[in-house]
């Protein structure tokens, strides 16, 4: 099939094989035409009018006629004109046509048209066939856009979006709502946590407007974004007609708001700053930790912090965090005499949801009688740990004593030439704890080496009783190492692996070569994407299997030291990837089970983005499935995945066309347990102007995947076509 933007037709003097090519004898007839002549929107009864150009680029002087619909129909009646008609070679004509659509004309039409040329039957298969294309509107009424997309618009902020009502008709139209009340059209439906706006005011009988012949008029209508995540995309209907009591006369209009789920996000931790009982005289600090978890640069600014003289604090000033950076602010407590203390910090940001953020600070100065504490062991030593590798010990205080007391400011100090963060708490320990007599609180400390040696450091705390207790950390990595490496990994395809390389204590690096020794292949080359910088580097395995990476260290002394980190990646559980060929709004659906209607329940998909499938499970989590975005303009990819796939579960793959996505052709690639499945299916062209989950467009069935265990599935390729309309109906 020619997909080009020219329908080419030729016949040739000489037959059989002829080469070189250039020694072809040129055409004798040879046209050329437009494949498509859209008429655009119709209305039964009103003449539509549109014109093409046909080229003569043969040898022989042609008479073009006319054109006329190669099949016969009851549904549409066309004349045409051709200026001129006789056409040399070299030259072109206009052909003009004139369509007028019946009431039995479907909503769209794609009718074949042939050139009537003299000399030439009327079914010559050697003349050009151009497809004549119209949507037809039984109401006379369209609106343009529609769908009317608003957004991407920011949580709880509103944005303004337009749309055109247009008479078809060479006569007055009459607009009516179909639903109102209290003298304001209304939507028919609307799913949404965000707000649409309100619509124009009608009259007793919902009258809206008048339009009059080939008249177009602008509303506005506002979208408001929810509070917070939740659908990728909101929708409304609003109904309008040209008549009353009568179907064929109504348009639906669909409003499509856009939360901007790309907005910045402020996270606390912890959430509020709380010193708990300090003994008067004490001094202890805390950290406030403000963190950007959204995906586009948070701005704070103007933060100011307010209450009790015994608390002080070091303020971020007026800063940019970028995306999953951080900043910090400095607490310090010192409680000069006994009661509660209580001060706020107040920042703000361009957070929509936390445009002012409050956070409080506590905290209670105390005297208590002297006590008696007992830590145990009197020593943590990790022993023998790899560089980069990890060892967890705990440490237990024990009031031993008959009276109440406090240990408070729990810090890790490392000792001389040990790096900081080479031992760190585990969970980071609450800032005062309350001990009863024979209660005891626990430290969880963890030892992680990022250089070979020896290394120390001491686990302090204060008590009520005045006193500080030191508890030694003690660690080294073994011996005889210049340089070391991340040691082994496994991870899950696709995630992103830091390595590191470390030298001995005492020597310096120069220079870092990092490089990917071995791996699967793909095209030719180690499916994997390797981004160095200078100590540590980052790797992002693309296929299943093993991947040897090397560093190889040249020391200022001139000295060379290589090591070596193999990482295993592996697929767990079940994901489907869907991609297409070009902007339009398809979606990726996994269906669980073998019945129960599409769009519903067991299905994942953009309205359904982490379906409770057992409710267990967190979502998301286990076998309940979780979407990871619908991409509504782009081409893909959309990701649904399952953590832990119920073994004899069949789940069905689809892909819905929602809306501007005709032509678009799209991949579904399927990954089981360890290995990618043996499935490769490519969709046809998807068809369909409507928009919505029902509605006439092409709904793809792909595949069917079991698990037969966790890392094993089957694959049963279906590869079949329907409505989504049809597909809302039943499974």
């Amino acid at each position: 099939m020619n997909r080009g933007p020219m329908f080419v037709l030729a016949m040739f003097v000489a037959s059989g094989c002829v080469a070189p090519t250039e020694e072809l004898e040129a055409p004798v007839f040879l046209l050329m035409a437009p494949e498509v002549l859209d008429l655009g929107w119709i209305t039964p009864g009103e003449p539509a009018e549109a014109s093409l150009i046909i080229e003569n680029v043969g040898e022989a002087t042609v008479e073009i006629q006319g054109v006329a619909l190669r099949e016969m129909t009851n549904d549409l009646a066309l004349e045409s004109r051709v200026v001129p008609t006789v056409v040399p070679p070299g030259e072109s004509a206009e052909v003009f046509v004139l369509a007028v659509a019946q009431p039995s004309a479907p909503d769209a039409i794609a009718l074949p048209l042939t050139f009537s040329v003299d000399g030439f039957a009327a079914d010559d298969p050697r003349l050009p066939v151009v497809e004549l294309q119209a949507r037809v509107s039984r109401s006379g009424l369209i609106a343009e856009p529609n769908p009317l997309t608003i957004g991407p618009v920011l949580y709880l902020e509103t944005q303004t979006g337009t749309v055109a009502l247009r008479n078809l008709r060479s006569s007055p139209i009459d607009v009516y709502a179909l639903r109102h009340s209290q003298g304001r059209a209304q939507y028919e439906e609307a799913v949404t946590r965000g707000a649409f706006g309100l619509l124009p005011e009608v009259g007793a009988d919902g009258l809206i407007m008048t339009l009059g012949p080939h008249e177009r008029r602008v509303i506005d209508i506002d979208y408001t974004a929810p509070d917070g995540p939740g659908e990728a995309k909101e929708q409304a209907v609003w109904r309008v007609a040209s008549c009353l009591g009568d179907d064929d006369c109504a348009l639906d209009i669909v409003i499509q708001g856009l939360p901007d789920i790309d907005a910045p996000n402020v996270f606390l931790s912890p959430t509020g700053v709380h010193f708990g009982p300090i003994s008067v005289g004490a001094v202890v600090e805390q950290e406030l930790r403000i963190t950007n978890n959204g995906r586009r640069a948070l701005e704070v600014s103007n933060a100011r912090f307010t209450g009790s003289p015994e608390f002080s604090a070091t303020l971020p000033g007026d800063t940019k965090v970028e995306p999953g950076g951080e900043i910090f602010a400095t607490f310090r407590y010192t409680p000069s005499n006994v009661g509660l203390d209580n001060a706020e910090l107040v920042f703000e940001s361009n957070d929509p949801l936390n445009r002012t953020a409050t956070v409080r600070v506590t905290g209670a100065g105390v005297i208590l009688p002297p006590c008696r504490v007992e830590a145990r062991p009197s020593v943590l030593d990790f022993g023998i740990v790899d560089p980069f590798d990890t060892h967890t010990l705990v440490a237990t205080v024990t009031n031993v004593g008959d009276e109440t007391c406090v240990v408070f400011d729990p810090q890790i100090r490392p000792g001389s030439g040990t790096e900081p963060l080479t031992f760190y708490f585990e969970r980071t320990p609450a800032p005062s704890v309350t001990l009863e007599p024979n209660t005891v609180t626990t430290y969880t400390v963890t030892y992680a080496p990022t250089r070979p040696g020896n290394h120390s450091g001491a686990l302090v705390l204060k008590t009520s009783a005045t006193d500080t207790i030191e508890i030694p950390l003690r660690g080294k990595t073994p011996d005889g190492q210049s340089l070391s490496c991340t040691p082994d990994r496994t991870v899950d395809l696709g995630a992103t692996v830091a390595l590191n390389a470390a030298l001995a204590e005492g020597e310096s690096a120069q220079r870092h070569d990092w490089r990917l020794l071995s791996g699967p292949m793909s095209n030719g080359s180690i499916a994997a994407t390797l981004s160095p910088n200078g100590g540590s580097a980052e790797l992002i395995p693309h296929l299943v299997g093993t991947y040897v990476v090397q560093v190889e260290v040249t020391t200022t002394a001139g000295e060379r030291y290589t090591c070596e980190t193999q990482v295993y990646a592996r697929s767990t559980g079940f994901r489907a990837t869907l991609t297409w060929d070009g902007p339009g709004d398809l979606d990726l659906h996994v269906h669980r089970g073998a019945s129960a209607p599409w769009f519903g329940p067991a299905d994942c998909h953009f309205d359904n983005l982490q379906p409770e499938w057992d409710p267990a499970q967190p979502p998301g989590t286990g076998p309940n499935a979780r979407l990871d975005g619908d991409d509504t303009s782009g081409d893909g990819p959309e990701h649904i995945r399952i953590a832990a796939p119920e073994i004899g579960v069949p789940y069905t793959i689809a892909v819905g066309h929602f809306e501007r996505a005709q032509g678009r052709i799209a991949n579904v690639e399927v990954f089981c347990g360890r290995a990618i499945a043996e499935v490769d299916v490519i969709s046809r062209p998807f068809t369909g102007n409507g928009t919505g989950a029902c509605t006439n467009n092409d709904f793809w069935t792909v595949a069917t995947v079991v698990f037969t265990d966790a890392a094993t599935c089957t694959v049963q390729t279906i590869d079949t076509y329907r409505s989504t309309a049809e597909a809302c109906a039943a499974f």
